[in-house]
């Protein structure tokens, strides 16, 4: 049986773009199996601090809610498992704590934590958590940048204007940094 020219191009193009696709199937496999050894890695060099930072769950008192008093003291994965989310901190945040903000009364406002630094009297970061029927526009009312929506929640960040002082290593790229590991779970 004899194929033309025509039909053996089309072939070995289909042939060529179905290994392309084996190719960037194996790289994404790869990459997110040595994700999965890095943070495996992290937590058998450290289990005190993993389990400190995978398990934020949030304690309730009578008059105000607090985020358990997470401190690191390395690089880190901040997992809320509440709201559902993740945050990958650099050593830039070393020494960083998480608490509860300020009760909001805005309509559709779940709640809002605030990550500060030892030693820097201004709030850094503040994540605020609306309900899946909040309207994005919500986040203005605060002066806040929308960051992400899961099927229970709307996520905005909000940070401060200025740094307080030269020396603070935090900086408006460090937090577009840190936000742009912000990962649902």
């Amino acid at each position: 049986m004899k194929i033309n020219k025509k039909t053996r191009m089309k072939l070995a193009i289909g042939i060529l773009l179905l290994f392309m696709c084996i190719a960037v199937i194996c790289v994404i496999f790869i990459n997110k199996r040595e994700s999965k050894d890095s943070q495996s890695d992290r937590s058998t060099t450290n289990p005190e601090a993993t389990s400190q930072l995978t398990s934020t769950d949030i304690i309730k008192s009578n008059d105000s809610s607090t985020v358990s008093g997470v401190q690191t003291t390395m690089p880190a994965l901040y997992t809320n498992k509440e709201f559902g989310f993740t945050l990958n901190f650099n050593e830039e945040w070393n020494d960083y704590t998480v608490s509860r903000g300020e009760k909001k009364n805005l309509a559709g406002f779940v709640d809002s934590l605030e990550f500060k630094l030892p030693d820097v009297p201004l709030v850094p970061l503040t994540i605020y958590i609306f309900d899946k029927q909040s309207d994005e526009s919500v986040l203005a009312q605060l002066h806040a940048t929308f960051i992400s929506k899961s099927s229970n929640y709307i996520y905005g960040y909000s940070t401060w204007e200025s740094l307080p002082s030269e020396s603070v290593k935090i900086t408006d790229k460090s937090i577009a940094n840190l936000i742009a590991t912000f990962q649902l779970i």
